[in-house]
């Protein structure tokens, strides 16, 4: 016989993602742990661009405060899906690479801010509950 508080429910692995544009227009929308916000974001027709879904570009993983490792085919590309999360989240968002801060520096310009991440490199879990996110207008053009 199967015990059934050895599985998790999906109510367990659902956290709420609130989505706010430059209109002020909010969005608290369902999303799975392990889904990234650019995930959620599609999912729920949130008007975020991303063409290359975070992949394909060298990334790094930050081992140790001395140990960053560059792994290749598996970061952001685009840096189109820039969104803005407020500071008072640093301490559950991972650590944000050169490549990712040169990218939004590059692409979006005067509109790049600290607090500037892509959605596509920040996947979900329960401490993201309730997490409030905020969309910028559409890229710039070049």
């Amino acid at each position: 016989q199967l015990n059934s508080k050895t599985f998790s429910t999906v109510a367990d692995n659902t956290i709420k993602i609130v989505f706010i544009d430059e209109e002020g227009n909010k969005a608290t929308v369902p999303g799975y742990v392990g889904q990234t916000l650019l995930d959620i974001a599609r999912r729920h027709h949130v008007d975020i661009a991303g063409i290359c879904g975070g992949r394909d570009h060298p990334d790094e993983i930050k081992h140790t405060e001395n140990w960053v490792e560059t792994v290749y085919g598996s970061g952001p590309t685009c840096c189109l899906c820039m969104v803005k999360i407020s500071s008072k989240y640093n301490d559950i968002l991972p650590y944000q690479t050169k490549a990712e801060v040169e990218g939004l520096i590059d692409y979006w310009d005067d509109e790049y801010r600290p607090t500037s991440r892509l959605a596509c490199s920040i996947t979900v879990d329960k401490r993201h509950d309730g997490m409030v996110v905020f969309v910028p207008d559409a890229p710039p053009t070049t």
